[in-house]
């Protein structure tokens, strides 16, 4: 029996579903993942498309540290919500998916910016 907390009835710890945690990892080293790759796009030429990053966090370094805590206050939030909370674990898959698709095309981006040799 849980409480509306989602802890049990006899005061024990609330237990966090192991999808949860996979989520927040992944989520983690795709915001990680993207730093790097945009890092490595703008070092070969390319230019931070993103406009929110672009005209508020011109440095590389702050824009780590800037994903870095976004990215690590809502894996706190996946983590502290109810396991009966369904919308915000949708809601984070979700996002995941569209990470997926944003780390694809930047690294296709980064791909073409590879200089290539005919032999």
């Amino acid at each position: 029996m849980t409480d509306a907390a989602g802890g049990t009835a006899a005061g024990l710890p609330r237990v966090i579903p192991i999808h949860r945690w996979l989520m927040a990892i992944t989520l983690m080293a795709f915001n990680m993942a993207d730093v790097v790759i945009n890092q490595a796009i703008v070092r070969a030429g390319g230019a931070q498309s993103n406009p929110v990053l672009r005209a508020l966090i011109p440095d590389a370094s702050s824009q780590l540290v800037v994903k870095t805590l976004v990215a690590l206050a809502v894996c706190v939030l996946l983590l502290a919500v109810p396991t009966t909370s369904k919308l915000f674990v949708r809601a984070v898959g979700m996002v995941i998916v569209l990470y997926v698709v944003v780390m694809g095309w930047n690294i296709g981006i980064l791909l073409q910016t590879i200089p290539h040799r005919v032999t």
